[in-house]
């Protein structure tokens, strides 16, 4: 019997590159790369507070989200998401994630001016706006006077298909798109070293196993028309896959301590 191959989990697997956007530098050099531009207050990195995967419940009967990658410093919100395939409801799910963010954002008694500006910005391995463009940005306009509402929510989509690509996107969409490293892009060779780690350890296998199981519940849940259990089905798994990564990487690090390799306020 040959041996069996295993799974690989890469970038663009939300969960990976929720594992990989941990690393708050990549983040803060990601969103240069989106935005086109330098993010001059996230340049300290104890002040930006990075959350995973992070699950955040609006009232006891809003929805329940998944935001691969949430992370703010004084002054900003931003929102990553990684997006394989096509989604026709992202203006709504962005619509919803601005919303979200601001309520975090605001404690009873809040004046509005604390509200922070917020970014979400989806990186897509297909054309979400149908135009070619590499960069589409929103924000809200008074479409007949063409003036801003100045309510500073920016969403962003990223289309790594796309064909003419501006020069800080080009590595980037190449590595997304085919896993090709650009020569002298420290940025994406530590991306892949990242993924290559978590494959070689067994967390890629690992999310690559509980994303089929659940899917495979979903499927069958869904096949009987229960949407009520479809939905309570996906809602464990981004929790499990959540809990089983939070555990992984925590003994991961733990191992690095003991090994020297990062000291323990690193790990912090």
């Amino acid at each position: 019997m040959g041996r069996r191959k295993k799974k690989v989990a890469t970038f663009t697997n939300a969960t990976m590159f929720a594992l990989v956007m941990q690393d708050e530098k990549l983040c803060v050099e990601f969103v240069e790369r989106a935005l086109g531009r330098k993010i001059e207050n996230l340049r300290i990195a104890n002040k930006i507070d990075v959350s995973t995967e992070e699950t955040i419940i609006a009232g006891l009967r809003s929805k329940s989200i998944r935001m691969d990658v949430r992370f703010t410093d004084e002054k900003e919100w931003y929102c990553i998401e990684m997006q394989v395939d096509t989604e026709e409801d992202l203006a709504k799910r962005s619509c919803y994630y601005h919303s979200v963010m601001a309520v975090k954002d605001m404690k009873p008694g809040d004046d509005y001016s604390k509200l922070k500006p917020s970014y979400v910005i989806f990186l897509c391995c297909f054309d979400p706006a149908g135009a070619g463009k590499a960069r589409y940005e929103y924000e809200m306009y008074d479409k007949r006077n063409g003036l801003s509402l100045g309510e500073k929510r920016y969403t962003i989509y990223l289309n790594s298909k796309a064909l003419e690509v501006p020069e800080e996107l080009k590595g980037l969409f190449a590595y997304i798109n085919d896993r090709k490293l650009t020569e002298g892009d420290s940025f994406l060779t530590a991306i892949d070293e990242i993924v290559t780690r978590y494959n070689e350890d067994g967390v890629g296998e690992s999310i690559m196993n509980i994303e089929q199981h659940y899917s495979n519940k979903v499927k069958r849940a869904k096949a009987e028309r229960d949407e009520e259990k479809a939905a309570r089905i996906e809602a464990e798994a981004a929790k499990a896959a959540l809990e089983k990564k939070i555990k992984e990487s925590d003994a991961k690090l733990a191992e690095m301590v003991e090994a020297g390799e990062i000291s323990d306020d690193t790990a912090r």
